[in-house]
């Protein structure tokens, strides 16, 4: 072979390699090229999933109503039910005692004279909004002990004579009917009974609307209000009846006074704090 063949040979193979490699970094240039496009299309499908995990958590929150919506039909439902139930807690107190639930974080309730509901419903209704809570509720339903210990003649009469058997009834017909077994419990005992019972529970709100007599009344709010959580909240009735006055010192001597209400002659009621 002479030197100029190999020499021709040698520029042909020089030529084949330079293409070889030119064509390399094409394909390594391409396959950059195709790894940065599988980057962004990785990127692309990631942002496409959380665009997705946005819409569906938009869909599920516009099907619902917003939180004060809900509210609003909470109270509106109070509103409307109270008028149905046999007692004397007034719209306005039953709306008090939902809205200090809900400002309180309230999860254990208590209440002391439950008679036909009025007042416990609308405690119930807020724990089953929140879906969370439990109301220990307290009523004995006997004549007896409703007249333990004498008031005055009109009162005493009215409760020797009234049909607690039926009220009873509605009571725990209430209670179902507006779904609220899951958050109520009831204790068919007196006040003090259930004392005897309860001492070592606390409680974060406590409504106290048992016996009306000097003496059940003060027993009642020295008992219970000593179950209270630190800070936590009593709202007690008929706070300027005659008989309550021994009552009511003893929880201005010994509490922080939220509020006292007298929404007429017939509807009073205090607000009262434990101090820490």
């Amino acid at each position: 072979m002479t030197f100029g063949i190999f020499k021709k040979r040698f520029s042909t193979i020089a030529q084949l390699r330079a293409g070889l490699d030119e064509r390399a970094q094409i394909i390594r240039a391409r396959e950059a090229t195709i790894r940065e496009r599988e980057r962004v299309v990785e990127q692309r499908e990631e942002e496409i999933a959380t665009l997705q995990k946005c819409i569906t958590r938009l869909k599920q929150e516009l099907a619902q109503p917003p939180a004060f919506e809900k509210v609003i039909d909470l109270r509106a439902t109070i509103v409307e039910t109270i008028p149905k139930l046999s007692g004397w807690c007034s719209e306005r107190k039953a709306l008090l005692l939902s809205d200090l639930v809900l400002q309180n974080d309230v999860e254990r309730a208590l209440e002391i004279g439950v008679f036909a509901g009025r007042s416990a419903v609308p405690v119930a209704m807020t724990m089953r909004y929140l879906k969370r809570g439990q109301l220990l509720a307290v009523e004995a339903w006997s004549n007896l002990v409703a007249t333990a210990y004498p008031i005055d003649d009109e009162h005493d009469n009215w409760w020797a004579e009234v049909d607690l058997a039926a009220i009873k009834r509605e009571y725990f017909k209430s209670i179902t009917k507006y779904d609220l077994t899951r958050h109520v419990s009831t204790l068919e005992l007196s006040s003090d009974e259930a004392f005897a019972a309860l001492s070592t529970s606390s409680f974060d709100l406590i409504h106290i609307d048992g016996g009306h007599s000097e003496q059940q009344a003060i027993a009642d709010v020295q008992q219970w209000t000593s179950t209270l959580n630190k800070r936590g909240l009593a709202v007690v009735d008929d706070i300027f009846w005659p008989s309550m006055k021994p009552a009511r010192a003893w929880l201005h001597a010994t509490c922080e006074v939220v509020d006292e209400v007298c929404e007429s002659e017939h509807v009073t009621y205090g607000i009262y704090r434990r101090r820490s």
